[in-house]
């Protein structure tokens, strides 16, 4: 009899409550007037299976949003400008992931994105990757919206220029973690990073495959960014000298990850 008590405790059993969340994620849009009286608890965890699933819509995403919500992962979901105003009334949000999932496109507009950040002034990390619609101004809506910044992802955002990192830099001063990879950021724009607030507080910097980066803007960052663990640049046009200066300067540094290409 004990035998068959300790199996039967060992055994995972889904509450009745979790099973009505589970089923509810997967048929949201037929009971959106319901959600929106929801209480704000129970809101966010309907939330977060809805956005591992990927089941969002417009509409029942409005309808589950409140303005004490901390954390938005839309990763897996199909996003729309309409959903990033719903976006808006979340102003205690401190982190943001509008990465896209596997086999999906960010199509968001650039109007759409630039009335989001004023709403967000609290916001410490967002993901944004490879959104056309993301460009400079976007970028430094983001930086004069978002003083709180600690972590950036843009990467694949084609659109970016050496105008980004400098609206960066001469805004934020507490950002330690930043992705530029695949973007047009070159020379000019990392000597204004590395020279300004950033310099000081970057711990983490991708710029994979920027065809602009060259050895001036690879040395400037060894010299500069002292706190430097991360450095990633594969697939920059960059030769064995910066090779050299980086062995040279991070040879004592608690350094955990340098990749790069040699041309």
């Amino acid at each position: 009899m004990n035998v068959y008590a300790e199996l039967w405790r060992s055994v995972q059993v889904s509450s009745l409550f979790s099973l009505a969340l589970e089923a509810l994620a997967e048929c949201l849009d037929p009971h959106v007037d319901s959600l929106r009286i929801l209480p704000r608890t129970l809101k966010t965890k309907l939330l977060t299976i809805a956005c591992k699933r990927g089941t969002l819509g417009t509409s029942s995403l409005e309808s589950l949003l409140h303005s004490e919500l901390r954390t938005l992962n839309l990763s897996e979901c199909h996003l729309t400008d309409g959903m990033l105003l719903a976006i808006q009334i979340c102003s205690e949000l401190r982190k943001l992931d509008l990465n896209p999932g596997r086999n999906q496109e960010r199509n968001l507009g650039r109007d759409a994105l630039l009335s989001l950040w004023p709403n967000l002034p609290k916001l410490k990390v967002l993901y944004l990757r490879r959104c056309p619609g993301v460009t400079d101004d976007v970028v430094g809506a983001i930086a004069e919206n978002c003083p709180n910044l600690t972590e950036l992802d843009v990467g694949g955002c084609h659109a970016i220029t050496d105008a980004a990192p400098v609206a960066l830099t001469r805004t934020l001063k507490h950002l330690t973690s930043l992705n530029m990879s695949s973007t047009q950021v070159g020379d000019e724009g990392l000597l204004e990073l590395v020279h300004g607030n950033c310099g000081k507080t970057l711990t983490e910097l991708n710029i994979n495959h920027c065809m602009r980066v060259t050895d001036f803007s690879i040395q400037c960052i060894a010299h500069n960014c002292r706190n430097m663990s991360i450095l990633v640049f594969q697939g920059c046009p960059i030769s064995a000298d910066s090779h050299y200066a980086l062995e040279n300067i991070y040879a004592e540094a608690k350094v955990r990850q340098l990749a790069w290409t040699v041309y």
